[in-house]
Formats: C-alpha cells, sequence, structure tokens
C-alpha cells in the first residue's frame, strides 16, 4: 500500500491538472477493452489498436526479473489480521485513501 499511496494521495491533490482518471490494474485486467478504449481515445491511437495491445497483455512484460509472475506465484500474501487491516487503515487515514481502494470496501 505504502507504494502507492504516496502518489495517489498527490494525484488525488493535484487530480484537476491531470487530463485522465486512475487507471486501475485490477479494472485493466477484469475489462481489458473497456479500459484501454478511451485511452486510446484520448491518445489519439486508432481503435483497431486494440486487438494488438489485449495480445501483449497475454506477456509477462517482467518476464526474466524477480517482478516475474512466474516467480511471483511462490510467494503466498501475508493474511490480512484484524490488527494489521487496523493498521493499513491508519496508514490509509493519513494518505487520504478510500478503504476501497485498498480492496477493504467503504469500511
Amino acid at each position: 500500500m505504502i507504494v502507492y499511496a504516496e502518489p495517489y494521495s498527490n494525484y488525488k491533490k493535484n487530480k484537476d491538472l491531470y487530463d485522465f482518471p486512475v487507471v486501475w490494474q485490477d479494472e485493466l485486467i477484469a475489462t481489458p477493452e473497456k479500459v484501454l478504449a478511451p485511452i486510446f481515445d484520448k491518445l489519439r491511437i486508432p481503435a483497431s489498436c486494440i486487438p494488438s495491445a489485449l495480445d501483449r497483455m497475454n506477456y509477462d512484460s517482467q518476464d526474466g526479473t524477480y517482478l516475474s509472475q512466474k516467480l511471483l506465484k511462490a510467494i503466498s500474501a501475508t493474511e490480512i489480521t484484524p490488527e494489521l487491516k487496523e493498521k493499513i487503515l491508519a496508514y490509509a487515514k493519513h494518505f487520504q485513501m478510500e478503504s476501497s481502494v485498498l480492496g477493504f470496501g467503504d469500511n
């Protein structure tokens, strides 16, 4: 969370300076064509290029690095205990992040 908390906090403070809203990874993975279409439109990239972009999403751009999907599969995520959730939410409050951004719903 801390990795993207500061950039997200800066975005929220200055969002009127951005030409495009945040693109969330989970939304990109769930509905890639729906997410890519307005991006391509904004950047004036022909919609006919979207299928090629979708094909590219099947390739692990981190392959060969310590962030590759192959290596990360062996690492399990830390269990979110009530105590850890409380600590994460305290950080989120400090950075003015909505709990829904963290996947906790609207707590």
